[in-house]
């Protein structure tokens, strides 16, 4: 989708996807983190139990599934300059979730066990309610982080393209431009204006931080 999004922008302009595209991304970003942070932790201290040692894999898959993932989502976050972590994407980040939980009790119900042997081994509900709580919150602190990180990006995407305004301001542009503007007087509080506008860009920056 995003990147039928950017073909959309770069040959129209605009594209309808932008707004469904941002909206999954941001809600996926939190998932991806509780996919890797889970499978790993759980993997090292059960000795792979998370589902089931004993199947042979490739070597690429749990890489593949359970890392990758994560760094796809921050790359798509770090070079996207559309991604918003909106209300709707945390509305469907909680759609995700509860959709997830609702698959985990379905197969106990229907087959009598989780699809995995750690949630089979654990108490139920006590031992399943606590791994499902770690769950939970590493999806909550994995959404607020990726908010904060893009609102931090997106001041200093900001503050480059005035920096590259206000340089190519200041390196002069023809006369010609100049006059269009009607006059010295219009240029100069265009300047001023740009100046003034990195001046708060940073402040804002650093009073964040």
């Amino acid at each position: 989708m995003a990147t039928v999004d950017d073909l959309q922008r770069a040959w129209h302009g605009k594209s309808r996807w932008t707004k469904p595209t941002d909206d999954l991304a941001c809600a996926i970003f939190a998932f991806t983190h509780v996919v890797s942070i889970m499978f790993y932790t759980i993997q090292g201290t059960t000795k792979m139990a998370v589902e089931g040692g004993h199947v042979q894999r490739p070597p690429w898959l749990d890489v593949s599934v359970h890392a990758f993932n994560t760094l796809t989502a921050w790359a798509d976050l770090i070079t996207s300059d559309r991604r918003t972590f909106s209300r709707t994407s945390e509305r469907l980040s909680s759609v995700l979730v509860v959709v997830y939980l609702s698959y985990l009790m379905l197969c106990r119900h229907m087959n009598g066990r989780f699809p995995y042997p750690i949630l089979n081994a654990l108490s139920y509900p006590w031992g399943f309610s606590a791994l499902i709580l770690a769950g939970l919150c590493i999806f909550v602190l994995a959404f607020r982080a990726g908010k904060v990180m893009n609102r931090r990006l997106r001041h200093i995407n900001l503050s480059i393209r005035i920096t590259e305004r206000v340089e190519h301001v200041s390196s002069g542009s023809s006369d010609s431009e100049c006059e269009a503007d009607s006059g010295s007087g219009v240029w100069r509080r265009r300047r001023q204006y740009l100046q003034l506008g990195l001046t708060r860009s940073r402040r804002s920056v650093a009073a964040k931080q």
